[in-house]
């Protein structure tokens, strides 16, 4: 409710409590999910390492447990937190691991907010995205003019 509501501190406090009580009662499905939203509100932070943490925490859970639904909804995570730190070739390592899973499990692509038709479709708009950002990174900074020197 409160990651919805864009209430991050609120809902990090309340995801990290539900991660203590899961941790007592040793529920490890629940520690998955627990360790993939905090990851999460982490990622919607820009605290990307400390989000890449939580969230491996969560695949390996989900390799022991042997949950693909987990570990697609965790690698997808992983692309995208990857992918906004500019590492485009792990982000498209995990892109292809969640896609390959989604695909085993019969999950629409709809429904991982998967828009791209194949790979090459995916890079040209990892690509076309980092064009986007670096053009308007490009704009916002201002160079010193030569002109008059």
């Amino acid at each position: 409710m409160y990651h919805e509501q864009n209430e991050l501190e609120i809902a990090l406090m309340y995801f990290k409590k539900s991660l203590v009580i899961r941790k007592e009662i040793d529920h490890k499905r629940g520690l998955a999910n627990s360790y993939s939203s905090i990851a999460d509100i982490l990622f919607e932070k820009g605290e990307y390492e400390e989000a890449i943490e939580y969230v491996q925490t969560s695949v390996e859970i989900g390799i022991e447990l042997q949950n693909p639904t987990s570990l697609c909804a965790s690698y997808r995570l992983l692309g995208r937190i990857r992918f906004e730190m500019g590492q485009l070739s792990q982000a498209e390592d995990m892109a292809e691991k969640s896609f390959q899973i989604a695909q085993e499990l019969g999950i629409s692509r709809g429904n991982l907010t998967y828009y791209f038709k194949d790979k090459e479709a995916l890079l040209e708009g990892i690509a076309a995205e980092m064009s986007s950002k670096y053009t308007a990174k490009m704009e916002a900074t201002q160079f010193p003019s030569w002109e008059n020197t």
